[in-house]
């Protein structure tokens, strides 16, 4: 067959596929439709965009106003959770043109409501209250009771996002009461949205348990309504609760996931709101090079797509604290001065809510920059005791660095031993290079496990062994011992009495044999992060793979690669 011909046949069938979809939509009703966008619409928004757009071109065909109406509403709340905030404000305000048309209260509702959100979002302050109270007024006026503590749910997100955590919480607590009290179908949606929301200004006023309570519960019911919107932004709140109570692990394992989901559905200001978080993570276990990696990036991204959300000013701050922890007075200098250039911006529109926006922290931080400058200056002073000063760093940088080519050498021979003993191993031997022996053992006795038991256990660790289980996350004893139809005190002493070594020790040295055996092997996983391989053994983290293998060899999984990569 010709390319010609192809292209044409191939041409033709995509052409089929797309009318059969026009089809497939064409022959639903306008109430299908829309319901079919309320589906989509926190799940997958991009699908609702193309929906609405649909349902758009066809209302337009026959002068459905309140049907154009809602397609434009539904289209503006889409484009918001992507984070096309200009495009959701075009698509609300042109829903807004045609409410004179349309003699439908709860439609009128929901465009004003989302004209709020969206002006919030964009941070004209000056029009948030009149669409807010304009969408309470004609709720209250037909007494839509649950609809109308929804649009003040957004009023306390509002309250929030401008530092009135009281009165935000006040008007949750109050439409908590009356949700609690209501039997309609409505109530879990709002219910949701109101433990969500009481999770964010927890998360502000710095109540880590208080967060969890109301997170761990909306993020239940947003995974049983399929809203990834929320999701996302749960993970987030979930991660700075942990980070609070200084459970790091957790803390990194739910800011990630929001970073993942995010990158997923395109929202680049809930991205840049996750990355923040994380960064503040970082900060607090004290990984600066972390934080200024994270957020240069992030102000990049900002600077470039002209990016608003809540923590665009606090980027400068951060930045400014890890430059000055590094010692880098220069460009603390800089972000201090960056951070009040944007928080003044801010503040100018925050002065029709709030004169006095967080004017202390201001001043704080002019008094800081103040000494930053204060304490160069004193550093140019003392600049003829730097002769001195940089004598004695060059003598100490010598001892450094005898040390280090001391040390490095010892490794090399480490290296040069293992990788001799792997070269004269048998292949059924190089899974035993790392066969660590406990002293304290969890379990000593096995009088109560019989022969036969204690046999079927160990051919069923051999089994896992084979299938190489060990690699997997949740390889741990009570999942074992499920597999193999046993249980967890069984398993601990048959290994204990057998190997010699504890289940977790047997797990970690399953583990670092295959990282030894692979990455002498396997010159594409040589090429992946510490991270990926420690994910590919099994390992949450890096620092957990890192501290195994060099127990086990005396070596950094990083020095290792690096002198393999030599050899080959």
């Amino acid at each position: 067959m010709s390319k010609q011909l192809l292209f044409i046949v191939l041409l033709i069938g995509a052409l089929s596929l797309n009318a059969q979809e026009k089809d497939t939509l064409g022959n639903r009703s306008t109430a299908e439709l829309k319901q079919l966008i309320v589906d989509n619409i926190r799940s997958n928004p991009k699908t609702s965009i193309a929906y609405s757009k649909y349902l758009l071109k066809k209302s337009e065909k026959t002068n459905d106003y309140e049907t154009q109406c809602t397609a434009l509403n539904f289209m503006g709340e889409s484009n918001r959770i992507l984070g096309n905030l200009n495009l959701a404000l075009e698509n609300q305000l042109s829903a807004e043109k045609l409410l004179d048309k349309v003699d439908n209260p709860e439609l009128q509702i929901s465009v004003y409501n989302s004209l709020g959100n969206i002006h919030s979002d964009l941070g004209v302050y000056d029009k948030v209250l009149p669409a807010y109270f304009e969408a309470i007024r004609i709720s209250e006026d037909h007494k839509f009771t649950l609809k109308t503590v929804s649009v003040k749910h957004n009023l306390a997100y509002f309250k929030d996002q401008i530092g009135n955590y009281d009165e935000a919480l006040a008007i949750l607590k109050e439409g908590r009461k009356v949700i609690l009290e209501d039997e309609s179908d409505l109530k879990n949606e709002i219910l949701a949205k109101n433990n969500m929301l009481h999770a964010i200004v927890f998360t502000n006023l710095k109540q880590p348990d208080s967060v969890l309570f109301y997170a761990e519960r909306a993020l239940k019911q947003a995974k049983i309504q399929n809203d990834q919107f929320s999701i996302t932004g749960i993970y987030r709140f979930l991660g700075t609760a942990y980070a609070e109570k200084n459970q790091f692990e957790k803390a990194f394992e739910n800011l990630y996931r929001a970073d993942s989901m995010n990158l997923e559905m395109g929202n680049k200001i809930t991205l840049m709101q996750a990355r923040f978080s994380l960064a503040s993570v970082y900060y607090q276990v004290k990984n600066f090079d972390e934080v200024i990696a994270i957020l240069e990036n992030s102000v990049a991204l900002t600077e470039r797509d002209s990016l608003n959300y809540s923590n665009n000013d606090a980027n400068y701050e951060l930045l400014a604290k890890a430059y000055k922890e590094k010692g880098d007075y220069e460009k603390a200098n800089y972000y201090f001065e960056k951070y009040i250039q944007k928080h003044n911006s801010k503040k100018d529109l925050n002065q029709i809510i709030d004169t006095n926006f967080n004017q202390k922290k201001i001043e704080e931080f002019q008094e800081e920059l103040l000494q930053l400058k204060s304490e160069k200056q004193n550093q140019q002073s003392h600049f003829k005791y730097l002769g001195l000063a940089a004598t004695l760093v060059i003598l100490g940088l010598l001892i450094l660095l005898l040390i280090f080519y001391r040390n490095k050498k010892k490794n090399e021979e480490k290296f040069n031993n293992l990788h001799l003993k792997l070269n004269t191993l048998k292949t059924e031997e190089k899974t035993q290079i790392v066969d660590t022996k406990d002293e304290v053992l969890d379990e000593n006795a096995t009088s109560d496990v019989s022969d036969d038991v204690t046999q079927q256990i160990l051919a069923g660790l051999q089994k896992l062994e084979a299938q190489e289980y060990f690699l997997k996350q949740e390889c741990n004893a009570y999942n074992v011992a499920k597999k193999i139809k046993t249980n967890t005190s069984y398993l601990s002493k048959v290994v204990n009495s057998h190997y010699q070594k504890n289940f977790n020790t047997y797990i970690n040295d399953l583990r670092i044999n295959y990282a030894i055996v692979r990455l002498e092997n396997d010159s594409r996983f040589r090429s992946f992060s510490i991270q990926s391989i420690s994910e590919d053994l099994g390992y949450k983290s890096a620092d957990s793979f890192t501290k195994y293998f060099k127990q086990n060899t005396g070596l950094n999984p990083s020095f290792y690669i690096k002198q393999l990569k030599s050899l080959k």
